[in-house]
């Protein structure tokens, strides 16, 4: 749980550097400044994070008004951080820039995973499980200043390619998958479905 706090004052990464310089090229290669950043981070709390950093540019930079920012985004990077923590201090940097280069706010999507993917036990049992998971992500996830539990905004269930996920959404903070599981039965689903209603 520790570590899938935010970090506070941990040194500045070594490949800021590069990364300043990556986004000089991209603006020489694309002949239009950065106008903001965009990043994802996805991973499982406590575990291994990655954080996408792409670069959106516009032809008068953060000047540009958003209705005309017509750019796709271009891939700055892709970084594989052992913890929550190591991104976190990975994203100073876009903090950093953005404040350094005067930029428009970044677009940062987070989308974490707590527990594993599967479900061996009986329909009638996920809620425990779900109850525990989520209990685990507001702790993950509590704030430093104060030290409260973070309530989710909302809990739903997605399913696509067969796979029913349940996803507790927890706005700026992020998204977290709580649940995952391949060809659910139709109790599983029904059972799921209960919870998510009575949350």
């Amino acid at each position: 749980m520790r570590a899938a706090l935010p970090a506070v004052g941990l040194p500045a990464s070594a490949e800021e550097g590069s990364l300043d310089e990556r986004l000089v090229r991209i603006e020489k290669r694309t002949g239009e400044q950065v106008h903001h950043l965009v990043a994802s981070i996805e991973g499982t709390l406590g575990g291994e994070v990655t954080v996408n950093i792409s670069v959106v540019t516009a032809e008068n930079g953060p000047a540009t008004p958003p209705e005309d920012v017509w750019s796709e985004a271009v891939a700055l990077t892709t970084l594989e951080c052992g913890s929550s923590e190591v991104a976190a201090a990975r994203m100073h940097w876009i903090d950093r820039v953005t404040a350094e280069r005067g930029l428009a706010l970044p677009e940062i999507t987070r989308r974490f995973r707590v527990g594993t993917r599967g479900f061996r036990g009986a329909p009638g049992a996920v809620g425990m499980l779900l109850d525990a998971r989520l209990h685990m992500a507001r702790r993950a996830l509590e704030t430093l200043e104060t030290h409260a539990e973070s309530p989710p905004r909302t809990c739903t269930m997605e399913e696509d390619d067969s796979t029913l996920r349940v996803i507790a959404d927890f706005t700026s903070k992020g998204a977290i998958e709580l649940f995952s599981e391949a060809q659910p039965t139709a109790e599983l689903r029904a059972a799921v479905a209960l919870w998510i209603a009575a949350t």
